[in-house]
Parts: C-alpha cells; sequence; structure tokens
C-alpha cells in the first residue's frame, strides 16, 4: 500500500469490520463499527445476519467508511501447523500441496511454534470482491479465514476456551487458538469487550474493525482489486476534500463579496438618506422663504397702509370714550374668514376697512352717544351695531363695527 494512500485510510476516525459468510450457499454479512474515541475505542454499531449487500450499504449509511473484510466462506483450506513454514510459498504446499500458486490466496498468522493458515481460490474471492464493487462498497483490505480472531484474543476474558465462528469452532488455550474444529452449534455467548457487549458470532468482525483501529501494518492477501479500490478510495476522498476546498473557497469568495456589498450599499443607502433629508430641509428652507417673503410683502403692503393709522385710529377712539363705557376688546383691520378648507399655505387677508369695538356700558343712552361722537369723526364712514344686550349686572354689553373711509 503506497504510504498517502495508507495515511489517509489510516487517518479515518471509524473503520467498518465485516464478516462474509455462507450457509446453504446464500451469502450473508456480520457487521461491526469500531471508532476512535481518544486513547480508547467504542463499537457504535454491531449488526448480525444482513442478508444482502444493499441491506449492508444501507446500514453502513457512509459510502466513505473503510471496509475491512474477513472471508468465511466454504471453500477455504484452514490448517494449523505444528511448525513456521520458511516461506508464504511453503505454507501453501504444506495445505494443498497441488496448489498452483496463481490460482490462490493463502495468509498465515504465526505464534511461537506454530501457524495458522488459510488458503482459497482466487475467482471466489475476486467473484466477491466485485460484488461489493457492484454494491458502492469501498473494500481496502480483505483477510481470509478465521484465525484472524487472533488479534484480539487479549482483550477477550482470559477464561476463553473455545469460540464458534459460522461452522466451525476456534479452541483457545492461553490466549492462543490450538484447533480448530467442525462445528455447526450456533454461537450464543456473549462477551465483554471494554464497556460493550459483543455477540460470539461478531467477533471475527470486531477483529477485522479492530485491526484497522491498532495495526495499520497490517496487510491482507495482495489482490489488484484491494489494490484498485485503495487507490480508488483515496482519489475520492481525495476530490472530495478537494470538493470541500473548492466550496469553502467559492463559499469565503461569496461571504467576502456579500459582506463588501453590504457595506458598501449600506454607505449608499446612508448617503441616500443624507441627501434626501438635505433635500428636503433644502426645500423647507425654499418654502419658509416664499413664505416669508410672502409674508413680508403682505405686511408690508399693510404697514405701509397705515403703520402710523392703526396707532392713530386707537387713540382717536380712546379719545373719544366717555368714562361710563369701558372697551373689553379692539381689532384693527380683523382677519377676512374664507370659506371651504384652508391649508397652511395660503396667507390670510385683512379688512383694511374695518374696526370691530367691543365693551360695555352703564346704560344704553352712553353708548348712543359715543356712537354719535364717533360718526363726527372725519376717518369713519359708517357705524354698524353689530350685537347689545344687558347681563344680569344690568350692563350693557355691546359689539360694533366701524368702517373707514377710503383715501
Amino acid at each position: 500500500m503506497q504510504p498517502k494512500i495508507k495515511e489517509l485510510i489510516y487517518s479515518r476516525e471509524a473503520f467498518a469490520g465485516i464478516e462474509c459468510l455462507q450457509k446453504e450457499g446464500e451469502l450473508y454479512y456480520h457487521l461491526c463499527i469500531l471508532k476512535k474515541e481518544k486513547n480508547s475505542a467504542k463499537i457504535v454499531l454491531q449488526k448480525e445476519q444482513i442478508a444482502s449487500l444493499v441491506d449492508l450499504k444501507e446500514i453502513l449509511n457512509d459510502d466513505a467508511i473503510p471496509i475491512f473484510l474477513a472471508i468465511n466462506i466454504k471453500g477455504i483450506l484452514n490448517r494449523i501447523l505444528n511448525y513456521i513454514p520458511n516461506s508464504k510459498e511453503e505454507a501453501l504446499k504444506a495445505v494443498f500441496p497441488s496448489a498452483k500458486e496463481a490460482d490462490f490466496y493463502w495468509q498465515q498468522i504465526e505464534q511461537d511454534q506454530r501457524a495458522l493458515v488459510s488458503v482459497i481460490r482466487r475467482d471466489s474471492v475476486q467473484k466477491l470482491l466485485k460484488e461489493f464493487e457492484a454494491a458502492g462498497l469501498w473494500v481496502v483490505n480483505v483477510f481470509v479465514g478465521p484465525f484472524w480472531i487472533e488479534e484480539i484474543l487479549p482483550i477477550l476474558p482470559s477464561y476463553t476456551q473455545r469460540i464458534q465462528v459460522g461452522e466451525q469452532a476456534l479452541i483457545i488455550e492461553g490466549q492462543q487458538i490450538i484447533n480448530l474444529e467442525k462445528n455447526s452449534a450456533a454461537a450464543q455467548e456473549l462477551f465483554s469487550v471494554g464497556d460493550d457487549r459483543v455477540s460470539e458470532s461478531l467477533l471475527l468482525a470486531l477483529a477485522m474493525s479492530f485491526i484497522a483501529l491498532t495495526q495499520p501494518n497490517a496487510e491482507g492477501i495482495k489482490a489488484d482489486f484491494v489494490q484498485q479500490q485503495q487507490v480508488d478510495f483515496y482519489y475520492k476522498k481525495l476530490f472530495h476534500y478537494t470538493a470541500l476546498l473548492a466550496l469553502g473557497f467559492f463559499f469565503t469568495t461569496l461571504l467576502v463579496n456579500y459582506l463588501l456589498f453590504e457595506h458598501y450599499n449600506a454607505q449608499q443607502q446612508g448617503l441616500k438618506m443624507e441627501v434626501s433629508q438635505q433635500q428636503s430641509l433644502l426645500n423647507q428652507r425654499d418654502s419658509l422663504e416664499k413664505k416669508y417673503n410672502d409674508k413680508r410683502a403682505l405686511l408690508g403692503d399693510q404697514l405701509n397702509l397705515g403703520e402710523s393709522k392703526s396707532s392713530y385710529y386707537a387713540d382717536q377712539l380712546a379719545a373719544t370714550l366717555p368714562s361710563t363705557l369701558q372697551l373689553s376688546k379692539l381689532i384693527l383691520f380683523p382677519e377676512i374668514k374664507e370659506e371651504g378648507y384652508q391649508t397652511e399655505e395660503v396667507l390670510p387677508r385683512y379688512d383694511n376697512q374695518t374696526i370691530i369695538v367691543e365693551g360695555q356700558c352703564q346704560a344704553s343712552v352712553f353708548y348712543n352717544n359715543w356712537k354719535r361722537s364717533l360718526e363726527e369723526l372725519d376717518w369713519v364712514a359708517s357705524i354698524h351695531n353689530l350685537s347689545y344686550q344687558n347681563n344680569k349686572n344690568g350692563y350693557g354689553i355691546f359689539k360694533l363695527k366701524i368702517t373707514l373711509k377710503y383715501e
């Protein structure tokens, strides 16, 4: 396995160990997933008797999880040799003397004085691996036979003496496999592994995921297909990381563009609002200036008409007023009331020929005498009595209108 591929595969946090078995001609699968947790590992999923690869893929629910596969189907020759062969070829001949190396895969586990050897035909492995490929499952390492349970014996209870694997039973002594027996009994025992409980039938699948986590140098059969799966897995993850990096780059670029857009857009909106406010102030200034000029012109006309006349009229009225009368209101040039609704924009108009006088008198005779004295003034055109009535105290309350002569 190439170093980069190996580094990528073994850098994963979780591994799926799968045992492929065969019963009455049908394949089925056991699954155990181990996940790294600081200085320990935890079983996050275990499943027995999975009927198909489609079901297996659905249960895994992760196309990128590396699979370590143990093949334990019919057709495998498993032997325990009471010596250690000098070579792998010698191990194959010891189990199957007439075998051609090109037709078989074989593996061996070495103990102190024994070798555990498993042999299987290449075409059986290749057919099985193609089925995994067709199902979209990434098998990155393959092991043959039940002897790989040897790797997890140190973490099983020390009193373990027998483990049922498929239709075979492994005989254990001193945490080593010493014998293999044909036995079709169902696996029933539960084993404590750390804080987890594992069924006896899942121990080989557990051994696969355990090897993946603890033995990065462990190599299964050297099949071209497996090596290609490793390469494909590497490039798939590389593509995945590259895609994530590209997406991250584009997302960051879009985010920066968005933030810049929001920043400058906010500035633009602020400037637009400021311009609008300034324009509103300018419009208000123009409007006020127009009102000021209009009112100034109006007042100017009125003041020009009689800036000193108003004082003159008031003095004349006061001079003619007897002590028996008291004035309560004097309106010089009253405002002309316009009909209908008037806005603030319409300037008021004043009647420059009218004076309104209100007050009270001790008797009507005094009021009438005063009116006659007013009629004698050279600037009075006419006098109209608007109202007269006596209050409860006997005083006369009057209101009269003085019309001025045109000059």
